[in-house]
């Protein structure tokens, strides 16, 4: 995740960036039912306000990994 020497805000903003360029075209592999659903969770994802905390970046990460695995075999 982080480390002490990345602010959480940079980690957060990184993992934000990786999550809006891959997410998409894995969500739109998925079936129309689960990808109105994973739409839903990305679009809830991506208006989180930046993570100032390592909590947060945590918090975001796992989000992201969690959409991740729905889309898997897709």
């Amino acid at each position: 995740m982080t480390t002490p020497d990345i602010p959480p805000a940079i980690a957060g903003t990184l993992a934000r960036e990786t999550a809006a360029n891959v997410l998409p075209g894995a969500i739109e592999r998925c079936p129309p039912d689960l990808q109105t659903r994973l739409k839903q969770d990305f679009d809830k994802l991506m208006e989180r306000p930046v993570c100032s905390s390592d909590e947060e970046v945590r918090n975001f990460h796992s989000e992201i990994q969690r959409i991740q695995g729905l889309t898997a075999g897709y």
